[in-house]
């Protein structure tokens, strides 16, 4: 039975409050926290098979008297769940271990993201009910303190009405390298840098539209490129960073709009890009940079972001919405 299912099926259940001296909050409480807990469970246990894993293999290198080898996969052991920048090439083994554990953590994490979403949307269901059911019960005191709990869980997860996050940008082993782009990791960001115009970092996920791409980043100097299977769209375009450069998602056709490109340098910018059925719409700091009125329906494939021709764009965050 899946987390949801399990949850679900435990608040259908009658309160035992009174059994295990826990108010009806608390218990309901305790039952969310323990379904994300064994959501969450698969990624926990991706980790300790991986560490062991590597024991066998450090195991294996002491054994052939390699000390170097041994340091290493120590570090790993010590370091396996950071998101610094790794250099494995003098183990193969030790990079395809790695390899195979950055993929499945990768999927295992928006399946757990996924699941961890329906839990709290059910969660926040049954607190309202519970709200309703203690004000008309007269208890508007114990209402209050589900209502300030169902704030909190807002402040979690983003507030009520919250489109479904389909994909996003938490670790290395969510996207892939294409054309020589080259990351590196500055706290929680992500430095990009790559050769020519065509160097960009893609989702391990392909994504049909309607979907809202939502990044935050910034530029040294020119060209953040943006991609929907292949270029969407370019601010600080090289040429004329006042011009917006925007792509038709079927074609890869490319149109400009003069006076709508310009991002200011070095400063975070939040960047959204509706690709619906019919049109293309992008937007910076909610003002609305550009529209293509386009034919999207049946396409499929990667978002990204890349630099261009020297820049440096550095990534803070980057996810896909479902949208209706």
């Amino acid at each position: 039975m899946s987390s949801y299912g399990w949850f679900i099926l435990t608040c259908s259940l009658p309160w035992a409050g009174g059994l295990h001296a826990q108010s009806p909050l608390e218990e309901l409480e305790t039952t969310y926290r323990a379904a994300v807990a064994r959501a969450e469970a698969p990624e926990r246990d991706l980790l300790a098979k991986y560490v062991e894993g590597l024991r066998t293999l450090q195991e294996r290198q002491r054994a052939a008297g390699d000390l170097e080898g041994v340091l290493t996969i120590t570090g790993e052991i010590e370091s396996a769940t950071s998101e610094k920048q790794r250099d494995f090439a003098k183990i193969p083994e030790l990079k395809r271990l790695r390899e195979i554990y950055d993929t499945n953590l990768a999927r295992i994490r928006e399946q757990t993201g996924r699941e961890t979403s329906r839990l709290r949307d059910a969660y926040r269901q049954r607190l309202l009910a519970e709200t309703e059911s203690l004000t008309r019960a007269g208890k508007i005191d114990e209402a209050l303190l589900v209502k300030t709990r169902i704030e909190a869980l807002d402040r979690e997860g983003g507030g009520p009405g919250d489109k479904e996050v389909l994909w996003e940008w938490r670790s290395r082993s969510h996207v892939e390298a294409v054309n020589g782009c080259e990351m590196e990791t500055n706290g929680d960001r992500y430095v990009l840098t790559g050769r020519g115009d065509k160097s960009w970092m893609k989702s391990r996920r392909d994504f049909k539209p309607p979907f809202r791409l939502q990044i935050r980043a910034m530029t040294d100097s020119t060209n953040i490129r943006l991609y929907y299977r292949s270029h969407l769209a370019i601010l600080n375009w090289e040429m004329n960073p006042q011009e917006l450069r925007m792509h038709y998602p079927g074609t890869g056709a490319s149109t400009g709009i003069g006076g709508k490109g310009n991002v200011p340098l070095n400063v975070m910018s939040d960047i959204e890009v509706d690709v619906l059925l019919d049109k293309v719409i992008l937007r910076v700091n909610g003002e609305t940079r550009g529209e293509l009125i386009t034919t999207n329906t049946g396409l499929e494939g990667p978002v990204g972001i890349g630099p261009a021709f020297g820049s440096v764009v550095t990534v803070e965050s980057m996810r896909v919405l479902r949208l209706p």
